[in-house]
């Protein structure tokens, strides 16, 4: 038999219950506020990586007097796209909803897309030493500009429409952004801005993004 005493100094198994219901009561009020804070952080966190990324873009600039899309063979002003991640840590590429030539598209692989790494990091276009950009003179290579960038919050690559700072098209490709798809993992920012499309261009969707020039 339980003394009166050990009966007043233990909880019933209703009291258990009622207390189990309160606590879980409580966390479900808090799940939505716990995702909400999460939620922001992973924009934040995107927001200062575009900016990063983009300001070391403009400093290589300054530095060499060029955009960082050189190729392979150490022709300046041919790679459309450049994208986060390494050759040894690939990044998945973001989905793209739109454009008739994905300049959001290309990735590190093909002929037109390489890593920033390759630019901004290292001076190794297209995992070149040979296409190096010089390192002597007045317009030279002065870096690293950036340390190594992989995915963004989301887990998709950064992607930066390079082509859009070198193109002497005057009526196309008038900005160039250093992009994450955001949440949805899509990109909805149109790669190619048309002069017609000025007044009513906008970063498209959820993305998240740092203009680093515009032509117009």
């Amino acid at each position: 038999m339980w003394s009166k005493r050990e009966k007043e100094a233990g909880f019933t198994l209703i009291e258990i219950v009622v207390i189990l219901a309160v606590i879980a009561i409580i966390a479900a009020a808090m799940v939505p506020r716990i995702s909400g804070i999460m939620d922001d952080a992973k924009i934040s966190r995107a927001q200062s990586e575009v900016q990063t990324v983009g300001m070391a873009i403009l400093r290589f600039n300054a530095n060499t007097g060029k955009w960082p899309a050189r190729d392979g063979d150490a022709a300046d002003n041919k790679l459309t796209t450049l994208v986060s991640g390494s050759s040894s840590i690939p990044v998945p590429l973001p989905a793209y909803a739109g454009g008739d030539t994905n300049y959001y598209g290309n990735d590190a692989t093909t002929a037109t897309g390489d890593y920033l790494d390759n630019h901004l990091k290292m001076n190794t276009p297209k995992g070149s030493a040979d296409a190096a950009y010089p390192t002597s003179g007045v317009n030279r290579w002065n870096g690293p500009y950036l340390q190594e960038v992989g995915a963004d919050p989301w887990g998709n690559a950064y992607v930066v429409n390079i082509i859009s700072t070198y193109d002497n098209d005057t009526t196309d490709n008038l900005y160039c952004y250093v992009i994450s798809a955001g949440p949805d993992g899509t990109i909805q920012t149109d790669a190619e801005v048309k002069d017609s499309e000025l007044a009513t261009h906008a970063i498209g969707g959820d993305d998240v993004a740092f203009l680093v020039r515009a032509r117009k």
